[in-house]
């Protein structure tokens, strides 16, 4: 089975591009993705659009839904590493201002 046909170097070169678009929006614009995991709607938003690429390709509904649960659970962990970071910064400055 030859895996470099036309079809599937045209999918291919989709894919990546479609990569490169959307590390070039959030890198650029973060404050879109972090409304998206942060608020009901851009979570509802989410499912609809699972839901919707899961009516046309299971497969793809199911990836997709990997891929955004990964990026769900990474946005939660740098929001909680970041708070606990900023705690520990305050309780030591207030540590520094009782001495």
């Amino acid at each position: 089975m030859n895996f470099m046909n036309k079809k599937n170097m045209n999918m291919a070169v989709g894919l990546l591009s479609l990569l490169v678009l959307l590390w070039l929006v959030m890198y650029f614009i973060p404050s879109i993705f972090v409304n998206l995991f942060d608020t009901t709607l851009g979570n509802f938003l989410l499912l609809v659009f699972v839901v919707l690429a899961g009516m046309r390709d299971m497969t793809m509904g199911v990836g997709l839904a990997v891929v955004l649960l990964v990026l769900y659970r990474f946005s939660r962990m740098s929001t909680m590493y970041m708070f606990e970071g900023n705690t520990t910064m305050v309780s030591a400055a207030k540590k520094e201002e009782k001495k």
